[in-house]
């Protein structure tokens, strides 16, 4: 289908949106060069040349957050899929090249519309024509507009379950009050039984932060002096970029990285017909990258009204994911039938360098005995090696007299595999009370140990292991 675009009534012609959007960017760097700190916002990085310097800074060894980010959403998106019902719009806030959003659509073909909002009409243009051709089954409805205003998404979105996407850790670029505001007004737009699912850059050591917004190449300084050239190129500026030095910092207090531009001597700059005078080590803020733990995220998130359902992060440098749902302890998930279950918050955590996980098949024979009894016989387990613990052997259910073990109520939960379940053997008495557990619905990166079942050695008389014998 063919993508369309909506945009505010009145109707802009094509001519007008670009004046509209430079008066917008004059009245913004008026304001933000008067002010006593100057100040200007970060959205205006992005013009043509900006957006290239930005793919250019994510092609960055230091630049983590986009590549982590894409890698966690790769491994957990049959998971984000699951709780999208048939028939839902996918909403994405500020959506660029859409290139995330791919992710979302491959594992989730229940998805009948996507309505991706950006500021920049012609990206957004060209971003929805290449989605369009790619997965021709799908509505697709631009809004082109700055998703951080009021915004009524189109008729196509109405009536439907809602999916908003946010991905990016844009939301880390707001102050706390702009992002309460922002959340809310998506609460209002999505709707009580929607889903929000939000990429957040966690806290982590200073100077793996430091380096991503300070890379080597000269990436992001370039990025960062080109809000200068835009000022030049549309409002008539005459910004010396070559007098002004690019600043990264770690800002601890606030748990932000911040970028600005230091004047290197006493200047005066003219632009949008204004005059503007830095001292020299003057400052002008240009971005904040908020970064979170997990507990400030769920915190932020209750102040506006959501909830956080799930959430995965990355191995490190740690990048999270989060699942929102409106409303307050009591929330709910969707199910793709579109009926809704509660749900707990829960970690989920990927296996990596830190916390490895192997999972590979026992050439050999496993036994298991209670009570004088084999109650487990395979060829067929398999041998989970989990950081720094024991392996332990998975022995599918087939191989196992499942009428000798009892389902009792006792649970666990581990972030990298999923919810646990626990089995009695009668025949042990009180040594084998919850003997056995198996994880019934495992986690994607330890899907194998499906309808397996693992033993305490302790609590049973023996698991054996017998390697067999090569034949001559």
């Amino acid at each position: 289908m063919l993508a369309t675009t909506q945009r505010a009534a009145p109707p802009l012609q094509p001519q007008e949106a670009p004046r509209l959007v430079r008066s917008a960017f004059a009245a913004d760097v008026v304001a933000g060069l008067s002010a006593r700190e100057k100040t200007l916002p970060a959205k205006y990085f992005y013009d043509a040349a900006g957006s290239e310097l930005f793919e250019a800074i994510c092609r960055t060894p230091e630049y983590y957050p986009t590549r982590v980010e894409t890698a966690l959403l790769h491994r957990v998106a049959p998971e984000i899929a699951a709780g999208i019902p048939e028939g839902a719009v996918l909403v994405e806030f500020g959506s660029g090249a859409s290139d995330k959003t791919r992710v979302i659509l491959d594992a989730a073909p229940q998805i009948a519309a996507y309505v991706p909002i950006d500021i920049s009409e012609d990206a957004l243009e060209k971003a929805a024509a290449a989605v369009s051709r790619d997965y021709p089954g799908l509505l697709v409805v631009c809004v082109a507009e700055d998703f951080t205003d009021a915004i009524r998404l189109p008729a196509a979105a109405q009536g439907r379950i809602k999916v908003g996407f946010f991905p990016g850790s844009t939301i880390g670029n707001f102050t706390d009050a702009e992002a309460l505001r922002f959340l809310r007004a998506v609460k209002r737009q999505l709707g009580d039984d929607s889903v929000l699912l939000i990429g957040a850059d966690l806290v982590k050591d200073e100077a793996t932060l430091v380096a991503a917004y300070d890379d080597a190449e000269g990436m992001t300084a370039r990025f960062n002096k080109n809000l200068l050239a835009r000022i030049n190129r549309e409002l008539s500026g005459d910004f010396d970029l070559g007098a002004f030095d690019h600043l990264a910092f770690w800002n601890a207090a606030l748990t932000r990285m911040e970028m600005h531009l230091i004047s290197r001597a006493n200047q005066i700059v003219h632009a949008a017909q204004h005059t503007f005078e830095f001292k020299a080590g003057e400052r002008l803020h240009t971005e904040n990258s908020h970064k979170f733990t997990t507990e400030s995220f769920a915190e932020l998130a209750a102040r506006a009204g959501w909830s956080v359902t799930r959430e995965w992060i990355s191995p490190a440098p740690e990048f999270a994911i989060f699942s929102l749902a409106p409303g307050g302890a009591h929330t709910h998930f969707i199910s793709t039938a579109g009926r809704t279950s509660a749900m707990e918050t829960k970690s989920i955590k990927l296996p990596g360098p830190d916390h490895p996980i192997t999972i590979e098949p026992n050439p050999g024979r496993v036994t298991v005995s209670v009570a004088g009894r084999i109650i487990a016989d395979t060829r067929s387990a398999l041998t989970l090696s989990e950081a720094g613990y024991a392996a332990v052997q998975y022995i599918p259910q087939k191989d196992v007299d499942m009428t000798l073990l009892k389902p009792t109520d006792h649970h666990t939960y581990c972030p990298y595999k999923g919810d646990c379940s626990y089995y009695s053997i009668p025949l042990g008495a009180e040594r084998s009370v919850n003997a056995v557990w198996t994880y019934e619905a495992p986690y994607a990166a330890v899907a194998a140990i499906k309808d397996h079942v693992a033993f305490y050695a302790d609590r049973v008389d023996a698991i054996d292991e017998q390697q067999e014998s090569k034949k001559e």
